[in-house]
C-alpha cells in the first residue's frame, strides 16, 4: 500500500511584520499565534492575536484551517470558523492583522510500504529451452513457360519490343511543417504574489507588462508595455526578456536569451523593481529589495560631480584675474 505524498506548505507572508518571508513547512498540523511552540509564530506584542489563534491540520491530500481566537479568523476576507483551504488562498489573522498566502507543493518520490518482489527473470530459460530453428529453405521459384513457337511455314519478323513505361515517380508531398511547439499541461497553476494580491494562472505562457493585452499587468515606473514572459516546456519554467534592452535580470545578471528558472532565482524586472523569487511548482513571490542603481545613471551622476569640481577652481581664478584687470 503506497504511502500519501509528500506535501510541503508554502506560507508566504504578505503584510505584518513578517511581510516578504518565506516558510516552506511539511507538518500535518501548523499552529498560528504568538506562542514559542506556534510554527507560524508572530511576535508578542501583536495583541490582537492569540497565542494559539488557528491551526491548520492535514485530511488527506487537503488541508483544513480551524479558528480557535477571540477575534477571529479570514480567509480571503470573509470570517470562517473551519474551512477547506486552497492554493492561492489569502489568510488573514484577526481583522486587521498580518496576512499571508497559503500554496501547496507536492513533492515526488513516495516510496511503497512494502517493496514488491524482483520480477523472475522468465525470458532467459525460455530463451535457452527453445530449440534452434534452421532458417526455412526459399520457396521454390516457378518454372517460366515456355515461349510460343510460331509456325512453322511462317517466320514473322521480329517485332521491335515496345519500351516499357514506367509509372511516373510518386512525388512525395514535402512534409508539412511542425506546429511550434506548445506549451505542456500545467500540473498546478502558475501563481504570483504581488503586494496583497494572488495571481493564478492556468496555463502559459503569460507576458508581463503595462499593455492591457499583458496577461499579468504592473504599472510601475521602468515597466515598459511588453517587459518580460515566463514560459513552460520541457518540464520547465523559463523567463524572457521582451523589452530586448537586458533590462530584466536574474540573480543580477541580466538575460540575453529565454532562461531556466530555478528554485530561489531572484528576478529583476528593472532598475527600480518590483522584485520576486522563483520557488518550485511554479510560484512567483514579490521580495523587498534595494532599487538597482543603473550603471550609465551613476556614471553620468559621477561625472557631473567631477565636472562641478573640476571647473570650481577654474571660476575662482578667473575672477581674480577679473578683479585685477579692474585696477
Amino acid at each position: 500500500m503506497p504511502q500519501p505524498p509528500n506535501i510541503i506548505v508554502q506560507i508566504i507572508h504578505i503584510e505584518g511584520p513578517l511581510k516578504g518571508r518565506i516558510q516552506e513547512l511539511n507538518q500535518p498540523q501548523l499552529e498560528i499565534g504568538r506562542h514559542k511552540s506556534c510554527q507560524i509564530k508572530f511576535p508578542a506584542d501583536i495583541t490582537v492575536i492569540s497565542r494559539k489563534h488557528a491551526t491548520i491540520v492535514r485530511d488527506g491530500n487537503r488541508f483544513k484551517i480551524i479558528d480557535h481566537s477571540g477575534n477571529g479568523t479570514l480567509v480571503n476576507s470573509q470570517p470562517i470558523k473551519e474551512e477547506y483551504l486552497k492554493d492561492g488562498d489569502v489568510i488573514t489573522v484577526a481583522p486587521g492583522g498580518p496576512k499571508f498566502s497559503f500554496l501547496t507543493e507536492i513533492k515526488p518520490g513516495a516510496a511503497p510500504l512494502e517493496p514488491a518482489p524482483p520480477a523472475e527473470p522468465a525470458a532467459e530459460p525460455v530463451k535457452a529451452a527453445a530449440p534452434v530453428q534452421q532458417p526455412a529453405p526459399p520457396p521454390p521459384q516457378p518454372e517460366p513457360e515456355p515461349a510460343a513457337q510460331p509456325l512453322p511455314d511462317y517466320q514473322p519478323p521480329p517485332a521491335k519490343p515496345e519500351p516499357v513505361r514506367q509509372p511516373p515517380p510518386e512525388v512525395e508531398a514535402a512534409p508539412a511543417p511542425a506546429p511550434p511547439a506548445a506549451s505542456e499541461k500545467l500540473i498546478s497553476p502558475f501563481v504570483v504574489q504581488y503586494g496583497p494580491t494572488i495571481n493564478s494562472f492556468d496555463s502559459l505562457p503569460i507576458t508581463i507588462g503595462r499593455h492591457p493585452s499583458c496577461e499579468f499587468i504592473i504599472e510601475k515606473t521602468g515597466i515598459l508595455e511588453h517587459q518580460a514572459q515566463i514560459n513552460f516546456h520541457n518540464s520547465q519554467f523559463y523567463l524572457e526578456d521582451r523589452t530586448g534592452q537586458q533590462r530584466v535580470l536574474v540573480n543580477g545578471s541580466p538575460i540575453q536569451q529565454e532562461t531556466v528558472l530555478q528554485h530561489n532565482d531572484e528576478i529583476t524586472l528593472s532598475a527600480t523593481g518590483p522584485f520576486f523569487r522563483f520557488l518550485e511548482g511554479g510560484r512567483l513571490v514579490e521580495i523587498e529589495k534595494e532599487p538597482v542603481v543603473e550603471p550609465e545613471k551613476q556614471e553620468n551622476e559621477t561625472a557631473s560631480d567631477q565636472d562641478q569640481t573640476s571647473t570650481s577652481p577654474s571660476r575662482k581664478i578667473k575672477s581674480l584675474f577679473d578683479k585685477f584687470l579692474k585696477h
